[in-house]
């Protein structure tokens, strides 16, 4: 009961968030979307700056311009979808769920992540 419950409340949110990056343009400056703090007070960008910009442009099938604002999605997309499918569908002993679970993963999503934002910001990328 408790797991299936999970899982509905996780795409309902997750079918209610592309609905609105969907609808609604991050790009615009009238727009009611969180700024990202650390960029708005140092100018370093950080691993997730641009990613409302570009889930809105892959909503609307621009692939190019969802790259050019956050090259990690794609890492990302994937990322998340095997996390939850691992969390909330794989049998909890399957190899998927172990690997989602295990110490390791985090740390290589970590230095993946943190590896990014120094590419990003020294090469401007």
């Amino acid at each position: 009961m408790r797991r299936t419950l999970v899982i509905g409340v996780t795409l309902v949110v997750a079918v209610s968030v592309a609905v609105i990056y969907y609808m609604f343009d991050p790009s615009d400056s009238n727009m009611w979307f969180p700024r990202c703090t650390l960029y708005t007070l140092t100018g370093i960008r950080c691993p997730g700056c641009g990613l409302q910009r570009a889930a809105h442009s892959l909503f609307h099938g621009d692939v190019t311009g969802a790259l050019h604002y956050n090259a990690l999605l794609p890492v990302l997309v994937v990322g998340l979808v095997l996390l939850a499918v691992g969390e909330l569908v794989a049998p909890p002993q399957s190899r998927l769920a172990r690997i989602v679970r295990h110490p390791v993963t985090a740390i290589i999503a970590l230095t993946v992540l943190l590896a990014w934002t120094v590419a990003r910001n020294l090469l401007d990328v």
